[in-house]
């Protein structure tokens, strides 16, 4: 049976295995449910903490537009990229993509917040892995969305 506990008037769910970001202990340990049912995420949170935003500092990072919501309060600049890649491809082929000739030049210098379904991931310009709390050895995982963060 799911328990769920109070701790400082919010909703926790059960504790499940601890995520381990790439880059190191940083965003929330374990998934925020609040009453209303929305959540912030330890992927979402990670990524946000790489930008340097505090897990502190914003209540939801449950999806895509939470997440950009919240870099661009914090004064980021967020660009979407999908018409700059191909139609369809997984997180594995953009990174084959991006060392590639015809990926050369396509994208801008810095990194990228990819959105896939259920998952949050940085990346820089050069198809290199910067934060994901969960990674694979062969990465299928479709797109939903890519954005430039300055």
């Amino acid at each position: 049976m799911t328990e769920q506990r109070r701790v400082f008037g919010v909703l926790i769910g059960p504790r499940r295995r601890k995520a381990k970001p790439v880059i190191g202990k940083i965003g929330v340990e374990s998934h925020v449910t609040h009453a209303s049912g929305r959540r912030k995420t330890v992927c979402t949170s990670a990524v946000l903490a790489f930008f340097g935003i505090d897990p502190g500092s914003y209540r939801y990072s449950q999806n895509r537009s939470d997440v950009i919501g919240v870099l661009r309060r914090n004064g980021r600049s967020v660009r979407s990229r999908m018409s700059r890649i191909p139609k369809g491809i997984s997180v594995g082929g953009l990174r084959t993509w991006l060392r590639s000739k015809k990926g050369k030049g396509k994208l801008e210098r810095g990194h990228y917040y990819v959105s896939v379904p259920g998952h949050a991931i940085v990346i820089d310009h050069e198809g290199r892995t910067v934060v994901d709390t969960a990674p694979v050895k062969s990465d299928r995982r479709r797109i939903r969305g890519i954005s430039l963060v300055r």
